[in-house]
């Protein structure tokens, strides 16, 4: 069979059924959503030895499957692999893909990644992009940065990053885009981000310690990056994803297709408000994004 990309979704399939998928030796595409999943079936996947993309991302608000370090070791299999994408766990897979010498791109929404899953990385010295959204990663974890001389996008999510982890990133001349969502920086240790001469987007939290005052100086020491913001919730409460999922009920039921004022939203804060340019009226709704944080605004 000459079948290259295969998308399973919702699906019932079992593992005897994965089992068969051997038959299609050539496949290098391989996506796995929001289906029932184990380890013996993972071990079924990695058979299919000539996979260059592995998807195994779940939808939000779905549980991911209860993987294990016994699963993912098959993933050591997969030496042609370039691209993976994970939900769950990941310390134990991160241990499995650093012995892979291809891979270019790694995508985790993984709670469970900690500095160890990250520390297993450093041995990526292919990775160009890299994005977790785990809260667990700290300024030690993002030692693992240092040999990842060829990252150009890297998104984080973590509130345990702080102005210490920002030299670990200034080593990194080649990013381009930069995502630190969440982090507890400051206006002063954020200026170490000048040093990213390549820097072309650059979206990050405000705080009570990172305010815009400090991206303006940021923003005047990098003439050729566009920066982006948004709010941490206020007080902390609430769920993001709940509040999201709130507001786009309200604007279905408001004609979601249609340009609405900024002024609509104004009591529902600015989790789905983009400042559009000074020669447009309206601004309009940006379709929603499968993330937990919210939707950042434009500084001008």
């Amino acid at each position: 069979p000459s079948l290259m990309h295969l998308t399973v979704s919702q699906g019932n399939l079992t593992t005897d059924h994965l089992r068969e998928l051997k038959s299609f030796a050539q496949l290098a595409g391989f996506q796995w959503t929001n289906a029932p999943l184990t380890d013996d079936g993972l071990l079924a996947i990695c058979e299919l030895r000539k996979l260059k993309s592995l998807d195994l991302l779940w939808s939000a608000g779905r549980k991911a499957p209860p993987l294990t370090a016994r699963g993912f070791q098959g993933l050591a299999q997969l030496q042609e692999l370039e691209q993976f994408k994970l939900s769950g766990p990941a310390d134990d897979a991160m241990a499995a893909i650093a012995k892979l010498p291809n891979v270019h791109s790694v995508q985790l929404w993984a709670d469970a990644l900690t500095d160890v899953g990250m520390l297993h990385m450093a041995s990526l010295t292919k990775l160009r992009e890299l994005k977790s959204d785990s809260e667990l990663i700290t300024d030690a974890g993002l030692a693992a940065l240092r040999k990842m001389l060829r990252l150009e996008s890297l998104k984080l999510y973590s509130p345990l990053i702080t102005d210490a982890g920002l030299s670990q990133i200034t080593r990194l001349t080649n990013i381009y885009n930069l995502e630190l969502r969440q982090a507890m920086l400051t206006d002063q240790g954020v200026q170490q981000l000048a040093a990213l001469k390549n820097l072309k987007h650059l979206t990050i939290t405000l705080s009570s310690t990172l305010t815009k005052e400090g991206i303006k100086k940021l923003r005047a020491r990098l003439s050729n990056c566009s920066f982006s913001d948004y709010q941490s919730s206020p007080g902390g409460g609430g769920n993001t994803s709940e509040i999201l999922f709130d507001l786009f009920e309200w604007l279905k039921l408001n004609n979601l297709s249609r340009p609405v004022n900024s002024q609509q939203l104004s009591k529902r804060g600015n989790l789905l408000i983009t400042r559009p340019p000074p020669a447009q009226k309206h601004t309009r709704v940006v379709q929603q994004r499968q993330d937990r944080f919210q939707r950042p605004r434009d500084v001008r």
